[in-house]
């Protein structure tokens, strides 16, 4: 039995990545999945920090930081024991007002210059 055959995508050192942030999107590109629809489970604010700019969700597992080291994330629990599919759905809870929210901001731009040309400013829509 590999590590294969319990997951769908593996980043590993021959991919040669050299930040954090590669190795997430990179992992959303081999699942196929939109990188805010990924969770990332760190136990590193660094790591925490580079989850959330890729727009990750981000799980922090406390290690050798304090839970206020860790305050970025989405979730932090002090062992993956403790997590539920309750908490991890949370996680997504709220993505329809999020997108929402986009499209208000879209809507308002696009009012403030109706000569401009129309950008779409998120991919992920």
């Amino acid at each position: 039995m590999t590590l294969h055959d319990h997951f769908q995508a593996l980043v590993t050192v021959e991919d040669e990545l050299d930040t954090i942030s590669q190795r997430l999107l990179t992992a959303s590109v081999k699942l196929r999945r939109p990188p805010n629809m990924c969770v990332y489970f760190d136990s590193s604010p660094p790591g925490i920090t580079a989850a959330h700019n890729c727009t990750f969700k981000a799980v922090a597992v406390q290690g050798m930081y304090r839970p206020r080291q860790l305050k970025a994330a989405d979730i932090t629990c002090s062992s993956l024991t403790e997590l539920t599919v309750i908490n991890m759905r949370r996680l997504f809870a709220n993505m329809g007002s999020e997108w929402m929210d986009l499209q208000k901001a879209s809507s308002h731009e696009d009012d403030n210059s109706s000569n401009r040309r129309r950008r779409i400013t998120n991919a992920m829509l």
